[in-house]
């Protein structure tokens, strides 16, 4: 499942989105503004023209 930032400017607005979409898993911490989404959630962000990061997690340092 696709991860993604939320960009702190735009955050309010596309969880609100997120969630009328489906569920959504915060990954801490909470300050980091990740998220577990689906892919349909991103699909539907990029649709709208709404602003967030794509993110491996794989390469982010932990």
């Amino acid at each position: 499942m696709p991860t993604i930032q939320l960009l702190k400017e735009a955050a309010d607005n596309v969880w609100r989105e997120l969630i009328e979409l489906g569920p959504v898993h915060r990954i801490p911490p909470a300050e980091d503004n990740l998220y577990i989404v689906s892919r349909k959630q991103v699909k539907e962000l990029r649709r709208k023209n709404l602003p967030f990061k794509e993110v491996n997690l794989r390469q982010k340092k932990l």
